[in-house]
C-alpha cells in the first residue's frame, strides 16, 4: 500500500459561511466523509449516513484525486 492515496475529493469543495466543506472519499472502503474546516484553522470530520445509519458508499465513476 505505499505510496497509494487512502483519500481522495468527491467533487468541488464549497464555502457555507466562513467554512469550507468538501466530502471526501475513503479509497479502501468507498465511505464517504464530509471535511469542513473554518477560518480559524478548526476542522471536522464526520462519516456521510444514509437514513438507515449506515454509511454512504462513493460511486467509483465519481472519485478524482486532487
Amino acid at each position: 500500500m505505499s505510496g497509494s492515496i487512502r483519500f481522495v475529493k468527491s467533487g468541488a469543495g464549497n464555502m457555507v459561511g466562513m467554512a469550507n466543506c468538501e466530502v471526501l472519499v475513503d479509497t479502501l472502503t468507498g465511505v464517504q466523509y464530509l471535511y469542513i474546516k473554518n477560518m480559524d484553522g478548526n476542522l471536522a470530520v464526520t462519516p456521510l449516513l444514509a437514513p438507515d445509519g449506515k454509511p454512504l458508499l462513493a460511486d467509483p465513476g465519481n472519485m478524482y484525486r486532487q
